[in-house]
């Protein structure tokens, strides 16, 4: 109990990703579901997509193009950059594992995708890596 106690008095939430690292996941990674969707990704659909302000997206855009993810053409829809496309990939392992971690514990998958998305930015790469290791002995488990 004391250890519990001790590990939570020297947690530092700050260590984590901040909210707008994870919003910059979020629009990578739905920029990347609009382009394999519907092969483009305007303003719009982002917007509506996430739930923001076309206003809102504008200026996402722009930092997303400062940082490399996406090239960006006004009126004409957005692309992943190399950086962009590798950000929205690894997201989607990131997710994928978490979401089969989930149901493999009995989470309903819908609700298993949700919570994937809503903590996938916020864990180590390092607790996914083992996450995803586990899922692998249980797999094998099973098979054999």
């Amino acid at each position: 109990m004391l250890k519990l106690l001790t590990a939570r008095l020297l947690y530092k939430p700050s260590r984590g990703k901040s909210g707008k690292q994870a919003a910059v996941e979020d629009y990578v990674e739905v920029i990347n579901h609009l382009i394999k969707e519907k092969g483009y990704a305007s303003q719009a659909d982002v917007a509506e997509r996430l739930g923001v302000s076309p206003p809102s997206v504008s200026l996402m855009l722009r930092k997303l193009h400062d940082r490399g993810y996406v090239s960006h053409v006004k009126y004409r829809g957005v692309a992943l950059t190399e950086e962009g496309k590798k950000l929205a990939e690894k997201m989607e392992k990131r997710h994928m594992i978490l979401a089969e971690f989930f149901t493999s514990i009995g989470v309903p998958r819908d609700i298993a995708m949700e919570d994937a998305e809503h903590i996938e930015h916020y864990l180590h790469k390092e607790t996914v890596e083992k996450i995803a290791q586990l899922i692998k002995r249980l797999k094998g488990e099973l098979k054999g």
